[in-house]
């Protein structure tokens, strides 16, 4: 048997009273100019929180504790954000539209999708609201407003929420939770109402009620706020719930719907203003007909004022006949109208797809009854992603009266979704379903058209839906699943395939009161766009609410297979006894069977943490494998001698895959040899002059021995030889380098032969040869 869905109703709403014993909680305006709409401020709301480990819960209003919202100079909404909270601002716009970031919208804790957000669980805020109101919340804060104020004073009332488990109901490291951000050219003011749960313990939840005017911090008695004289009575028509001062000015309604009017005037007959005629009609033509029936009065078919009935009956009481069969819809005879069928119902004036072909062919297969609801997947080649498909997901409901509750999967009923050839998910719809898909965005991104989302019956924003009473879907699941709902239908999936198959599971859904609850004219509900390259198949389960009673909710699970209609029981059965296994994946596959008995044996790996993980097999083949280190399914890891997957190996300088010592290098660190030859050598140091250390000496020897050389004669001082250097001396040596000052210039003149000295004499010079070494 399977589990019903329990979808989560805040506990407040069923409140009589604030409970306000402790005032730990407090409220902060903050106002800035705005940057790119000028002559505006934008108001942030920040509630302060007591404790770390505190969770809030809700901002609510209702005809006890009015949420009101003053804004006399109107407020900003931007037209790029066609949700009411802040899911709408996708980062991604805003360089193209800086005026998105300055949107008013109502909020838990975020400024964009949370999708998008760093708060770990996040989760975009829900909503609950009285469609009656005059102006509703998600109308005040969507992209249409033309309203200066919000006053929540109904007995639903209205309220945005997260469930206990969403991050962002955390407070921020400044320990606040931000709620609401209004952009005004002028002041704002009013009452707000929030839930929290002090310490995250939702039994002890706690609720405030705070007013406020413009900036400034606000404890829960509220900042010093000048007496308002109003009617105080709140059973008066008149009832000003922020009045803080009775001025007697309560007034009653009037018979006539009038606050503090006089009632029907004098001489007219209704509050329309019509008199009685000549034949006491209120409003009447007079005597045109004679006060008889001469005539028959234009759309009537007799008298009596009677009309013909939706069976033609002049008078008859039935109200329609949808199906056209002749038979009044609310005396349909509901049944399998098929003569072959095991379940054929002659009485039966209305077929309720319940029709059995197989269970009295060869015994009774076991598939069950069919139910009325069936599953319909239609496929159009997508106009913008070359190559993918665009599968549209139709639920066909029984009654025009009936409603679409939920889409889910637990570990009872596994949501299943299988598509190999991978999901289209356009980076510029932040969040998992169609509320993000803005058609102002659609000429310029029409890629947006084609996006993967959940859904229930919407194919854009709530806020720009032609149904009336719209709301997005809401969403639970379990963060603990391999890949969420949100995940996978978000703008960074890569995965291919969805299987909710935990206890806790997962859902979308929306509200009873919803208008998208309702199918279509075509009787039936969209839940689902997926844009893939190749085929998608799976298992969708679903609730609803026959003829719109929730108390007789009914769970369906439909297995489908690319585009066509299915049911519960599997394709179409048919007539006689061509009933078998009609899945040609299954191992007993029966190519002569027309009708599918639901005995298929499809043979794989059971195991969903495997890698071969086969979601259609029945019977565990004991084929399952894991993923090797390179992941590939049931493989050996890296091969012998390689250093990664891709079969590369090491380098003589250990990079995997690498080339080597670059050519010019000499080493794997990209140095260079100097001119010494040292690799990566900062070549010869300052002040030698060479490679070895050395140093010129006083000669300028590049490593010479000389100390000094005193006369700078190019003899090194201790090399000198000393002797007399004029080559006209007596005495003279030519080997002296440095002349000693003994030359005799005499001693060799007119002396020593007794023989006179001639005037004539020889000199020799000598030079190393310039050519000839050694010379």
């Amino acid at each position: 048997m399977r589990k019903n869905i329990c979808l989560a109703i805040l506990a407040f709403l069923s409140c009589t009273m604030l409970n306000s014993l402790n005032a730990q909680y407090s409220l902060t305006v903050e106002s800035t100019p705005a940057a790119h709409v000028p002559g505006q401020n934008v108001y942030r709301f920040y509630v302060n929180m007591a404790d770390a480990s505190d969770k809030f819960s809700a901002v609510f209003g209702n005809d006890q504790d009015n949420l009101i919202i003053n804004a006399p100079d109107g407020i900003y909404n931007s037209t790029f954000n066609a949700s009411w909270n802040a899911s709408g601002i996708n980062p991604a716009f805003l360089a193209v539209v800086p005026d998105l970031g300055e949107d008013s919208y109502a909020t838990i804790n975020l400024t964009g999708p949370a999708s998008m957000s760093t708060i770990a669980g996040a989760a975009d805020p829900s909503i609950v609201e009285d469609a009656a109101l005059a102006t509703t919340v998600s109308g005040f804060f969507g992209p249409t407003n033309v309203s200066t104020s919000l006053n929540v004073n109904t007995l639903t009332g209205a309220s945005w929420y997260v469930l206990n488990t969403a991050g962002n109901g955390s407070p921020d490291a400044d320990g606040r939770v931000l709620i609401m951000q209004i952009t005004s050219a002028g002041n704002v003011s009013g009452q707000i109402n929030f839930q929290v749960f002090p310490l995250g313990v939702g039994a002890n939840q706690e609720q405030y009620s705070i007013l406020f005017d413009g900036a400034g911090d606000y404890d829960e008695n509220g900042a010093i706020v000048a007496a308002n004289p109003g009617c105080m009575d709140s059973t008066a028509c008149n009832y000003d719930s922020t009045a803080t001062e009775d001025d007697g000015s309560c007034l009653e309604l009037d018979e006539c719907g009038v606050c503090g009017g006089s009632g029907i005037p004098a001489g007219d007959c209704d509050c329309n203003g019509n008199q009685l005629d000549a034949c006491g009609v209120c409003g009447g033509p007079g005597a045109i007909y004679e006060c008889g029936c001469s005539d028959i009065p234009e759309g009537d078919c007799d008298c009596n004022g009677n009309q013909e009935d939706a069976l033609g009956v002049c008078g008859g009481s039935c109200a329609s006949d949808v199906d056209g069969n002749g038979v009044c819809d609310d005396a349909e005879i509901l049944g399998c109208m098929a003569s072959n069928a095991c379940n054929y119902d002659e009485t039966a004036t209305q077929d309720n797809g319940s029709c059995d072909y197989c269970s009295c062919v060869g015994g009774d297969s076991g598939a069950g009854d069919a139910s009325p609801y069936t599953l319909t997947v239609e496929s159009n080649a997508s106009a913008v992603n070359a190559g993918n498909t665009v599968y549209r997901f139709y639920v066909n409901m029984a009654d025009a009266s009936d409603k679409f509750s939920a889409v889910f999967g637990n570990d009872q009923d596994n949501l299943i979704i299988n598509a190999p050839g991978g999901v289209f998910n356009s980076a510029f719809n932040a969040s998992w379903n169609a509320s993000g898909i803005n058609p102002a965005f659609l000429p310029v991104v029409p890629e947006l058209a084609d996006d993967s989302y959940a859904t229930i019956n919407l194919d854009g924003p709530a806020s720009m839906s032609s149904i009336a009473g719209a709301a997005d879907p809401s969403i639970v699941e379990d963060a603990a699943l391999a890949t969420t709902v949100s995940g996978f239908f978000g703008p960074t999936n890569i995965a291919t395939s969805l299987n909710v198959n935990t206890l806790t599971g997962a859902s979308w859904y929306v509200l009873n009161t919803a208008g998208n609850a309702s199918p279509d004219a075509d009787g039936r509900v969209l839940v689902m766009q997926l844009t893939s390259a190749g085929n998608v198949d799976g298992t969708l389960n679903f609730q609803v609410f026959p003829l719109g009673v929730g108390a007789d909710q009914i769970q369906v699970s439909i297995d489908f297979d690319g585009a066509g209609t299915f049911n519960n029981l599997g394709a179409a059965a048919g007539p006689t006894n061509a009933c078998g296994c009609t899945n040609d994946a299954a191992d007993n596959y029966d190519a002569s069977a027309d009708y599918d008995d639901g005995s298929c044996v499809v043979s794989g790996c059971m195991d969903s943490t495997a890698c071969n993980y086969n979601a259609d097999a029945n019977n565990d083949d004991g084929s399952c494998q894991e993923l090797d280190e390179c992941g590939v399914c049931g493989g050996s890891g890296i091969a012998d001698g390689a250093c990664d997957c891709d079969g590369n190996v090491l380098d003589e300088c250990g990079v995997c895959g690498g080339s080597g010592i670059p050519e010019g290098d000499c080493d794997c660190n990209g140095n260079q040899l100097d001119e010494c030859g040292v690799c990566g050598g900062a070549g010869i140091p300052a002040g030698d002059c060479d490679c070895n250390g050395n140093q010129e000496d006083a000669l300028g020897v590049c490593g010479g021995s000389c100390v000094s050389d005193v006369d700078g004669n190019g003899v090194c001082d201790d090399a000198e030889v000393l002797g007399c250097m004029a080559s006209n001396a007596c005495n003279y040596n030519e080997t002296a380098t440095q002349d000693d000052g003994s030359c005799d210039y005499c001693s060799c003149v007119g002396g020593g032969s007794g023989e006179a000295l001639s005037p004539y004499t020889l000199t020799v010079e000598s030079n190393a040869s310039a050519v000839n070494a050694g010379n």
